[in-house]
């Protein structure tokens, strides 16, 4: 009887464990590790001026996060792309600069002969923010209401386990442009 009444314990005592493990605030291994918010300081602007989109990465885990960057010189930065449509949905037209910075082919992808890497520490619950001036990039010299969209490519790791591919999009911001 008393090995049986110690057999009993010893199970309830691991039941509790394991229930208290299963309670803890662990992320599964599904859940998003970051997200991406993006605004602007005008929602309308004149034609031929600067806009600025302002980025929010935010890292939403309760996790310690490393972000691995790195692209080659060229090739429009570290895994970014902004999508830019008109009212109908439309892709709106890079400018030729655009055209230069974002494509990469095999003609342009080793211009500038260097590429660059770093790791970034992104504490639970932090963020990094940045802006980028749009204007040079896309044909918005047309009066008219256009979407913005910034999607985005993270790598990440923490702990024990293995770099991660985020892709992430941010909410769609709009921009009206007047004569």
């Amino acid at each position: 009887m008393k090995v049986f009444v110690q057999f009993m314990l010893l199970w309830l005592a691991l039941g509790a464990v394991a229930m208290a493990q299963a309670a803890s605030p662990t992320a599964s291994p599904d859940a998003p590790l970051l997200s991406i918010q993006i605004s602007t300081p005008q929602a309308v602007v004149k034609a031929s001026s600067h806009i600025i989109i302002k980025t929010k990465l935010a890292n939403i885990s309760n996790r310690d996060l490393v972000r691995s960057l790195g692209a080659l010189a060229g090739t429009g930065g570290p895994g970014e792309d902004v999508h830019v449509t008109d009212a109908a949905g439309n892709l709106v037209p890079e400018t030729p600069q655009g055209a230069k910075v974002h494509t990469w082919s095999p003609n342009n992808r080793w211009r500038g002969g260097s590429a660059y890497f770093s790791q970034t520490p992104l504490k639970a619950g932090g963020t990094v923010e940045w802006e980028t001036d749009i204007s040079g990039d896309y044909d918005l010299s047309k009066p008219g209401e256009y979407r913005i969209q910034v999607i985005r490519f993270e790598r990440v790791a923490y702990d024990d386990q293995p770099d991660s591919r985020e892709e992430l999009k941010s909410n769609i911001i709009i921009l009206t442009v007047t004569p």
